[in-house]
């Protein structure tokens, strides 16, 4: 192993990790989430387990690769490396949402049913505001303006979402909910998550 360790780290886990990045992808939008006998409980279920196994594996390995400067080699950084993993995350926080709404008010599991749900629209709507907001703020702390736009991108998408989908329930209670939660989301933007500086100076402090 110590011989061959690139070998095994690099040329033989990469196909590995490229299929489990597909099937946590593929098993975190369509699965059902069912553990009959067990009832469904949304995170502690076989699906999200697994993916949550999945993405710790994929950032360990990603995380080794780099610190002995192999990463490279599959022609990747870590920013490909965090983006990968924010795809997989965020369509699992989906499908997770998508399972519970499904199991507890009784949406079928198909994709026109879950599209033409207006629960399901104005929770999607709502999380993907939190999500956006809650990036843009940490993107603001810690000054990385590459993820402030990810969550300016996902606020605009809500905002088209809201225009052309979930106008179509007008007059719900799910509508009226969406619209006033991705309002009071949006004024509270300007204020917790303003747009990093494009650069940041670093002062190193010296020993005197």
């Amino acid at each position: 192993m110590a011989r061959w360790e690139a070998t095994y780290r690099i040329a033989a886990c990469a196909p590995v990790a490229a299929l489990l990045w597909l099937w946590g992808m593929a098993m975190g939008m369509l699965a059902e989430g069912s553990a009959h006998p067990l009832p469904y409980i949304p995170v502690l279920n076989p699906v999200d387990l697994a993916i949550a196994a999945i993405a710790l594996g994929l950032l360990r390995w990603t995380l080794a690769l780099e610190q002995r400067s192999w990463l490279a080699r599959l022609r990747l950084t870590m920013r490909n490396a965090y983006a990968l993993l924010g795809v997989l995350i965020f369509a699992w926080f989906n499908g997770t949402l998508l399972r519970t709404i499904h199991h507890y008010a009784g949406v079928p599991h198909r994709y026109d049913a879950l599209m033409e749900s207006l629960l399901v629209q104005a929770a999607l709507s709502l999380f993907w505001s939190i999500l956006g907001v809650t990036l843009m703020t940490i993107a603001a702390r810690i000054a990385r303006r590459a993820l402030w736009f990810v969550g300016v991108a996902l606020m605009g998408a809500v905002v088209v979402k809201l225009f052309l989908v979930d106008l179509s329930g007008v007059g719900t209670v799910e509508r009226i909910v969406s619209f006033i939660g991705v309002g009071l989301l949006l004024m509270l933007v300007g204020y917790v998550a303003p747009m990093p500086p494009a650069e940041v100076r670093r002062i190193e402090a010296s020993d005197a």
